[in-house]
């Protein structure tokens, strides 16, 4: 990817069960909500790409346990860059 000047970023987890939307998980169950959860961030990657202007689309986690799927969940879609959070 080329460097644009615009930069779009995307902060997200990979989506599992029992580390996304856990609240709602209670009343649907997990696999309906990992389902929204990963539908829903590809609909924001979808509607980021009709943007018609030169951009770059980066990922940004602090998912370090699904670091290698979220690598394969994003691929040719964005750069990824994971980021440590001192809480």
């Amino acid at each position: 990817m080329q460097d644009k000047e615009l930069a779009i970023c995307v902060l997200a987890k990979f989506p599992s069960a029992g580390s996304v939307n856990t609240r709602l998980a209670v009343g649907v169950g997990d696999q309906l909500v990992v389902s929204l959860y990963e539908e829903l961030l590809l609909n924001t990657i979808f509607q980021i790409k009709k943007i018609n202007i030169p951009y770059d689309l980066f990922a940004i986690s602090i998912d370090f346990v699904h670091k290698n799927r979220l690598k394969n969940f994003c691929q040719d879609i964005c750069r990824l860059f994971f980021m440590r959070m001192n809480l």
